[in-house]
């Protein structure tokens, strides 16, 4: 989900589709939500799809990695085209979060990835390099889903997929120095 054209914006993971919830007024009801189908260079495959959405860093448009193939898109919400973004031949893999910091994207990389990557991207976000992976043992077979921003640190809350959810289950975030 991110917030951006008066709305938040919603991916659909098995279907092709984009989602915006309005956000002018309060919380609206169902018959207000956008679903937005998603064409161009985007193809969906089988298992998970697009995960993590953020804004480029021109505000313009919207970004999200496809988790199945490694492939960041920029797509245009108004009409639903994507682009691939050209990453020079570089992916992904496993991406389940976007956060942006300025021109940095960090993708969040979950089942046997467990890392982040470190993106720099132009203003519109039709290209970028992976600046670094980031690789944290405490990451490793916890399932990170996505990240946040606070001071220094960037925050990666650790899903646990692989444990069963138990009343005493723990679950927690661990904090990496911001690039």
């Amino acid at each position: 989900m991110t917030p951006a054209g008066g709305g938040a914006w919603f991916t659909g993971s098995r279907q092709q589709v984009l989602y915006k919830l309005p956000l002018r007024d309060g919380i609206p009801g169902q018959d207000a939500v956008k679903r937005i189908d998603l064409t161009g260079d985007l193809s969906y495959q089988e298992g998970f799809n697009l995960n993590g959405i953020e804004s480029p860093p021109d505000r313009r448009g919207l970004l999200a990695v496809q988790s199945n193939t490694g492939k960041l898109f920029r797509i245009d919400p108004a009409s639903g085209v994507t682009t691939e973004v050209d990453l020079g031949g570089e992916l992904v893999p496993a991406g389940d979060g976007l956060l942006l910091d300025g021109r940095k994207p960090y993708v969040v990389q979950s089942g046997m990835t467990n890392a982040a990557s470190l993106l720099e991207v132009n203003a519109s976000g039709t290209r970028g390099t992976v600046v670094e992976r980031i690789a944290d043992p405490r990451m490793e077979m916890q399932s990170p889903t996505t990240a946040g921003l606070f001071a220094d640190q960037v925050y990666i809350p650790l899903a646990r997929f692989a444990v069963p959810p138990e009343p005493t289950t723990e679950y927690r975030a661990i904090a990496v120095d911001r690039r």
